[in-house]
């Protein structure tokens, strides 16, 4: 399994990778209910986090982690 994840066969990088211009990006400002919607519309389970502008990527919010929150607390950051 670990071979096959690290192999990339005849695909060069620029195949394998998203365009940087097709990333969808989340404020650290936005709430955890809005991370989950961008999740259910795009249909991705990792959302990139920047502050302030793309360029300053924070982390990756999994909405894993985000179903894991309380209700009444996802309209929080």
């Amino acid at each position: 399994m670990l071979r096959r994840s690290l192999t990339f066969g005849e695909k060069d990088a620029d195949q394998a990778m998203t365009p940087r211009t097709d990333v969808l990006f989340i404020s650290a400002d936005a709430s955890v209910a809005d991370l989950l919607e961008l999740c259910r519309e795009v249909g991705r389970s990792r959302i990139p986090v920047y502050s302030g502008d793309i360029d300053a990527v924070q982390g990756v919010a999994e909405i894993k982690a985000a179903l894991c929150v309380p209700l009444p607390d996802r309209s929080r950051v």
